[in-house]
């Protein structure tokens, strides 16, 4: 890669920042019944800027994880290409699985607010706030960190870790499975994480329409 590895001192900065942020996030979520996705929002945000910080000031900067200016307008550009490839991907995927049985659409169920303004805030979470935080540190900074043992290492870990910690219930969390092979991949060959943050938005938007549609 031509982005810089991430080293362990910005890698164990950041997971300790993630894991502060996420448990005052669980305490907060657990002490109101209100303003559920509002708060999710505001603590996804505040994840971003302590990411970036972290990057600013512990790693090479922006460019470390192929976020400098130069690199934004081809990582866009990359990342609609491979969103409208995978898109045609998936929707022969979708008719197989219909064909052998399976109902892909159970697959990529999510249950989606009532109320109009839940369903906004919901929407800006996953679509636009979610994969801005979970691609920095996700693919930015842990699969940067592990790309150094090897592509694949660095894809089959950060993946599972992915996978890990979305929870899915019982059904077999392909989503969370194929995206993140998927974000990785991207962010390997194009050398910006413009590209699987793109990919990743325009994904759950796809699922998020297929669920109000229904």
């Amino acid at each position: 890669m031509k982005t810089d590895r991430i080293k362990i001192k910005p890698f164990i900065i950041a997971l300790a920042a993630v894991i502060f942020v996420e448990s005052i996030t669980d305490i907060a979520l657990s002490k109101t019944g209100h303003n559920i996705m509002l708060i999710t929002i505001f603590m996804r945000i505040f994840e971003i800027v302590l990411l970036l910080g972290i990057l600013k000031i512990w790693a090479n900067g922006f460019c470390s994880v192929g976020l400098e200016k130069e690199r934004i307008i081809f990582g866009i550009k990359t990342g609609l290409i491979w969103s409208f490839n995978l898109g045609v991907i998936a929707f022969f995927v979708f008719i197989f699985l219909y064909f052998t049985g399976i109902n892909p659409l159970y697959l990529i169920h999510t249950n989606m607010p009532s109320k109009p303004d839940q369903l906004f805030y919901y929407l800006f979470a996953g679509i636009i706030a979610g994969p801005l935080a979970e691609e920095i540190f996700f693919r930015g900074i842990i699969f940067g960190f592990l790309r150094t043992w090897g592509l694949w290492i660095a894809i089959f870990l950060s993946t599972a870790i992915f996978v890990g910690l979305h929870s899915t219930g019982s059904r077999f969390p392909l989503p969370q499975l194929a995206g993140g092979v998927v974000f990785a991949l991207a962010y390997e060959k194009q050398k910006s994480l413009i590209s699987p943050i793109i990919i990743h938005c325009l994904g759950n938007a796809a699922i998020f329409a297929i669920a109000l549609l229904k």
